[in-house]
């Protein structure tokens, strides 16, 4: 074979070796190939999910909204528990106070004069005047 025939069949060769990696990358390509319908499920997915996701600003608003509402029950318990505490120091107070009084009674009845020494007084005095 001349020089000529040679290099024809190498081209041949180089050209028959190209063609068989651009079907395989042929091949390749269709057994990888999405259709259209497939893009545009996902992307659609995709976008639900997108606009389903939280926003931050919605976020945030709603930790301030929920930071308010325990804020103002905590208000709300603080102040019912003082006015709880009010009433329970003022019935101690009442009931310390009628204690206090119930002493003074006690004392009063204690350093009043009973029948027996009154007689005796009594007598005591008669019997000076007469």
């Amino acid at each position: 074979m001349s020089n000529f025939a040679k290099e024809i069949t190498a081209e041949n060769s180089l050209i028959k070796s190209d063609m068989q990696k651009l079907n395989q990358e042929i091949n390749d390509l269709f057994t990888k190939k999405c259709d259209k319908k497939d893009i545009d499920t996902s992307i659609n997915k995709i976008n639900k999910d997108i606009k389903n996701k939280a926003d931050v600003n919605e976020l945030d608003n709603l930790f301030k909204t929920c930071q308010q509402v325990i804020d103002e029950k905590r208000e709300d318990d603080h102040k019912s528990l003082n006015n709880r505490l009010n009433v329970f120091e003022s019935d101690v107070t009442k009931t310390l106070e009628k204690k206090a009084n119930l002493y003074e009674v006690t004392t009063l009845l204690n350093s009043k004069a009973d029948t027996a020494s009154t007689t005796l007084a009594i007598n005591s005095k008669v019997k000076i005047i007469g």
